[in-house]
């Protein structure tokens, strides 16, 4: 396999990894509208910056996305290989009508560990 083809592989499994965290710091409540991911680098590291829209609908999935949005900059997010250097809610909208629904924007800036 091609140098290029091992990085999409890792870039692939850890946008499964990512993805998956995430969701589960949602306790499960939150729908994935969207999971972009780019390339990031300084003179040091290298690593991408991961940029996820999540849905919360009802009640209970909007309280746990209160929870999430508390939670993340904090979170000991376990990622083989890299390390989570930044996570932020740039953005979160909260509607009650006609029914409850949270929109969040949740970013995560993962280096390589190496």
């Amino acid at each position: 396999m091609s140098l290029l083809g091992r990085e999409a592989c890792a870039s692939a499994r850890n946008h499964g990894a990512v993805r998956a965290q995430v969701l589960a710091l949602a306790e499960g409540k939150a729908q994935l509208v969207a999971h972009n991911e780019r390339t990031w680098a300084s003179g040091t590291y290298t690593g991408a910056r991961h940029s996820l829209e999540l849905k919360f609908e009802g009640t209970d999935a909007v309280a746990a996305g209160e929870r999430f949005v508390a939670v993340l900059d904090h979170h000991p997010f376990a990622i083989p290989n890299h390390l989570v250097v930044e996570a932020a809610v740039p953005s979160c909208d909260t509607k009650w009508l006609p029914a409850p629904l949270m929109t969040v924007t949740a970013e995560l800036l993962l280096v390589e560990d190496n």
